[in-house]
């Protein structure tokens, strides 16, 4: 396995090299023990890969497949350590409002106050559940941006998804919306 000897990949400094770049793609393998000195809790291990804009990086963590209780927090760094992705495989937010933007304005429309997800809103909403999932029902045919409603102390970290081919008895599922508290 590729895991460093004595667990010295705890900054950007002394991040392992895997090899791994978009001009060498493959496979590297990281297994061993996991814990700095009984400090399993606050472990951190580093990898150093180069991928180009555009290019898909897959990370895949097995710690539970191993019986192991470790609960794996996957954060990718730019080269000068700012976070550009993380995925701690929490669970989604709840209470958010989700809208289908039909005229692309990026505003829930409503009388009653832009945002404000009520029965005279003009455009489809739904709120999230504690799972982040949403369902919006009975859509004609057509092509839809779904979008957020913004909420104070919050920021949407991905770009919004594109928008959804709808057809009868269809059901999406692989929106993702990326958002962080201003708290954090």
């Amino acid at each position: 396995c590729g895991q460093a000897p004595s667990e010295k990949n705890d900054t950007i400094s002394t991040a392992i090299a895997t090899g791994l770049s978009s001009a060498t793609p493959g496979t590297y393998v990281a297994c061993g023990k996991i814990g700095d000195g009984g400090q399993k809790a606050l472990d951190v291990d580093l990898f150093r890969v180069q991928v180009n804009a555009g290019h898909l990086l897959h990370i895949d963590v097995d710690a539970e497949a191993f019986g192991s209780t470790l609960d794996p927090q996957v954060r990718i760094f730019d080269a000068n350590g700012h976070p550009v992705a993380c995925d701690d495989e929490e669970h989604g937010l709840e209470a958010w409002i989700a809208f289908l933007d039909v005229n692309n304005d990026g505003v829930l429309n409503n009388p009653e106050g832009n945002g404000l997800p009520t029965a005279l809103a003009k455009e489809p909403w739904a709120l999230t559940d504690n799972q982040g999932n949403f369902q919006i029902v009975n859509l004609g045919p057509g092509t839809y941006p779904a979008r957020l409603v913004p909420k104070a102390g919050w920021t949407q970290t991905t770009d919004n998804p594109d928008p959804i081919p709808a057809r009868s008895g269809q059901n999406i599922s692989s929106l993702k919306f990326g958002l962080r508290s201003n708290s954090n």
